[in-house]
């Protein structure tokens, strides 16, 4: 499984689960949803724990699940950030001794796993793909957006 697959099984487990009345709204949130879900990559990342994309699936869906539990009612985006913010801190102490776990067998599998490349050519984990996907779309929505004189300026 590759990054895109679990963001897709991620996004399509939160569209059944908790959009299916209101595809529209689903469509509106998914590039922040996916921001959400990349989040878990990102905190994992900043700790220095590595992760293989299955680990990463079955965490996502433990969120996705809270998330149902807890009929939420604000925006969703933001509740599933906090929520995956919540799981990490309350289960820091399993997921570092599931990190020193990943040593051996895993390790040595994932590193002859084809990885995609980052920007100056050396390879990426999955967890670090998520990490730089996080920031990314961080980035996107930090952007400055253009103010109605340039609007009208351009046109």
């Amino acid at each position: 499984m590759t990054i895109p697959e679990l963001i897709a099984n991620v996004l399509g487990a939160i569209y059944r689960q908790l959009y299916a009345d209101r595809p529209h709204d689903f469509f509106r949130d998914k590039k922040a949803l996916t921001g959400a879900i990349t989040r878990y990559g990102y905190e994992c990342h900043q700790r220095g724990w590595e992760f293989d994309v299955r680990f990463l699936l079955q965490e996502l869906m433990k969120a996705v699940g809270a998330c149902k539990k807890a009929k939420v009612n604000g925006w969703l985006p933001l509740y599933l950030e906090g929520v995956i913010d919540q799981h990490i801190r309350e289960h820091a102490e399993e997921l570092s001794a599931e990190n020193k776990s990943m040593n051996g067998l895993t390790r040595r599998a994932l590193s002859k796993v084809p990885r995609p490349v980052e920007r100056d050519g050396a390879g990426l984990t999955p967890t670090e793909a998520l990490a730089l996907l996080y920031r990314d779309i961080k980035r996107q929505s930090k952007a400055p957006k253009a103010t109605k004189l340039r609007q009208k300026e351009l046109f």
